[in-house]
């Protein structure tokens, strides 16, 4: 779920240990931080070997040498020469970067959105089929409204079969096991498919077969279309097809090669544009400067990383377990719910 308190974000931001966490992200940034700082004092133990050797009154007094030609007004030049780079190259890299997160974050929502309504469609199409029974005491049509429940359910969790993590370790004769499918429905269904995806739609073909023979039989009333079979099909190739759906190679490509220029230039340019004589050896301005440059263009990279496939994540994964046990219960519910129900009356 998510939050908005501080408390609980930035702790699950800073300490993400996992493989697509912010943290090793952060050991990075520390690592350039370092390498930029030690740049700086390689200039100022430079500097201060100058002063020694070409001025010993300032040397005395702790003051650096600053004389035309010096390191240090090499260094307040090239401070100037990296701030109007940086200034007029930032933009490019920015433009890009949030395009493509933007781009990240609207597909993971997509996932979320085409799961729910895929769920929806399989509640309703449960409820229209039992509410149609035209007698749901009839052996036949609870026969019917098993196979309907049978054959939904198997179709969602091969849907999230091979995306799930732990969905993934499943086979198919778990399905049996489950109660989805028969023996002889499952090796029909291995001797004609030739993968998952094929499974689902040769169960949606079975089922629309059997709905329609249903209402030739009288087991189901004539007047009910089933028209939501073709919308319950579509949000799920519309879910698979999210898998194939990405930016544009040249874009990706060229984000990360003029992002990792702009982190380059912020790693050579600190050591100029932070440097400060009295600070001593360890230059902790160019340290923290450099570390907050880095940390967010690397964290946006990653987190786009992060965001690509919602369903093997380490953080911001969807429990589809929830999902598929929420549509089982609730499918068998509506399907049965005509039984024993004219009693009442």
């Amino acid at each position: 779920m998510a939050e908005l308190d501080r408390a609980s974000l930035f702790p699950y931001l800073f300490v993400s240990s996992g493989g697509d966490g912010m943290k090793p992200v952060l050991m990075v940034c520390l690592a350039l931080a370092f390498f930029s700082s030690a740049v700086a004092s390689f200039f100022r133990q430079y500097v201060t070997w100058e002063t020694y050797t070409t001025d010993p009154v300032a040397y005395t007094n702790g003051d650096p040498t600053s004389g035309y030609g010096t390191m240090l007004d090499t260094l307040n030049k090239t401070n100037q020469k990296f701030s109007a780079l940086i200034g007029a190259f930032i933009f490019f890299p920015a433009f890009l970067q949030i395009g493509y997160l933007g781009y990240a974050v609207n597909r993971w929502r997509s996932f979320q959105a085409l799961g729910y309504s895929v769920t929806g469609c399989i509640k309703t199409n449960s409820m229209l089929i039992g509410a149609s029974l035209t007698d749901p005491m009839d052996e036949k049509c609870k026969e019917l409204a098993y196979r309907v429940w049978r054959y939904q359910n198997a179709a969602h969790l091969l849907m999230y079969k091979s995306a799930n993590v732990w969905f993934e370790h499943l086979e198919f004769k778990d399905f049996v096991t489950l109660g989805f499918l028969s023996q002889a429905e499952l090796d029909l269904l291995q001797s004609t498919c030739l993968d998952e995806g094929e499974y689902i739609k040769l169960l949606w073909t079975w089922l629309v077969k059997d709905l329609y023979a249903g209402v030739a039989s009288g087991l189901l009333l004539t007047k009910q279309k089933y028209s939501g079979m073709a919308s319950l099909r579509g949000h799920m190739q519309t879910w698979s097809g999210q898998f194939g759906i990405s930016q544009p190679n040249l874009w990706a490509a060229l984000m990360k090669f003029v992002c990792d220029l702009l982190i380059l230039m912020f790693v050579l340019g600190s050591p100029f544009q932070h440097f400060a004589y009295f600070l001593g050896p360890f230059q902790y301005y160019v340290f923290i400067f450099t570390f907050l440059q880095a940390v967010p263009w690397l964290c946006a990279s990653n987190l786009i990383t992060c965001l690509n496939d919602p369903y093997k994540g380490h953080h911001d994964m969807f429990n589809v377990d929830a999902l598929v046990a929420g549509v089982e219960r609730d499918s068998f519910l509506y399907l049965r719910a005509g039984f024993g129900y004219r009693a009442l009356f």
